[in-house]
């Protein structure tokens, strides 16, 4: 068995069986596939459920995995007529966005905004639904992750048509002031050092350099990349995530089922990462010139920060007409060369 499927992962409170499934010990003992006596150590913080078991709760439970992770507040009812995928997705929205929990603490300038993104953001949720159907059930083979990416990017093509999404240039994100992230660097680097590191990076580059991004003249070098790729959709509140592989830094830091989670939402677990990582973007997405960096920062991971240095490469792609983002990176604690096949 991988080990990433039986990785420790925090402590499953009794608050959410009470609050969310409403289900006695031994119905919940049952669905984590444990004893009742050790479901009431997993509770009381005496033991740590594995992803398997935090899997369970999450479908028993009826709620989503992230809530048990991230310990993330319940969602304002006032969003709940949205249905639970998007209602979460809003608000983590007004969450980083305006810094509150609740509709009723937004100023209307901001429940204007809050209004004008859940119009779009509803038309980008019912994009990724089947993406994320077709992901969460396991691991999908690199062609099976390229033809959902191509049918969620199809779907685009037509909602573009009713103007659900808006592509193009975040502006409104260009216009406001840079947040200062201090404990975060990200220094130019050149692609050699990269390609040095590991064998992907080489793969990756040598792959824009033949295609200038543009994935229908080597659509099969860009499969072999998904595993490693982030997928961005630039829109004009944002970068939501389309894609996010197995082997990608999230993957990695928080497990595949919360990389799996990402699609369709704004915003890694960490904010701050989130925010401090996506500061590239705008200028790659206007250029249309990629990028080679060392990243360093803290990462908070399961509540506790923890510096990481790692390598990135951002470049931009054209894909179904649309031009996306696109992030390879690696944590320095990985070195080995991949096979590619």
């Amino acid at each position: 068995m991988d080990e990433r499927t039986t990785q420790p992962l925090g402590s499953l409170p009794h608050r959410f069986r009470e609050a969310r499934g409403r289900l006695s010990p031994e119905r919940a003992a049952a669905a984590l596939g444990v004893a009742p006596s050790a479901l009431l150590q997993i509770e009381s913080g005496d033991r740590e459920p594995t992803v398997g078991q935090m899997l369970g709760a999450a479908e028993a439970y009826g709620t989503e995995l992230r809530s048990l992770l991230f310990g993330r507040p319940r969602t304002d009812p006032a969003l709940a007529h949205l249905g639970p995928d998007l209602a979460e997705l809003l608000q983590e929205y007004m969450r980083e966005r305006h810094r509150a929990e609740r509709v009723d603490q937004l100023s209307d300038a901001q429940l204007q905004d809050l209004n004008r993104v859940i119009a779009r953001v509803s038309s980008l949720g019912g994009l990724v639904e089947d993406l994320l159907r077709r992901r969460r059930d396991g691991d999908s083979g690199a062609a099976d992750q390229l033809s959902a990416l191509t049918d969620a990017l199809r779907r685009v093509e037509g909602l573009l048509d009713r103007g659900g999404i808006v592509p193009g240039t975040p502006e409104r994100l260009a216009a406001e002031p840079a947040e200062t992230l201090p404990d975060f660097t990200f220094e130019d680097r050149p692609p050699e050092l990269l390609k040095a590191r590991h064998a992907i990076f080489g793969t990756a580059i040598a792959w824009f350099e033949r295609t200038g991004g543009r994935v229908a003249e080597d659509e099969l070098g860009f499969q072999r990349l998904l595993p490693w790729l982030q997928i961005m959709l630039p829109t004009s509140d944002g970068f939501p995530y389309l894609h996010c592989g197995d082997r990608t830094p999230p993957a990695e830091l928080w497990g595949e089922p919360v990389a799996r989670s990402l699609v369709g939402r704004f915003n890694l677990p960490d904010g701050s990462l989130c925010r401090a990582s996506a500061r590239a973007f705008l200028e790659i997405h206007r250029s249309r010139r990629p990028l080679t960096q060392a990243c360093r920062g803290p990462i908070v991971v399961g509540g506790v920060a923890r510096p990481e240095a790692w390598q990135r490469f951002v470049l931009p792609l054209q894909f179904r007409g649309l031009a996306c983002i696109a992030t390879l990176a690696l944590l320095g604690r990985d070195r080995e060369p991949p096979l590619l096949g």
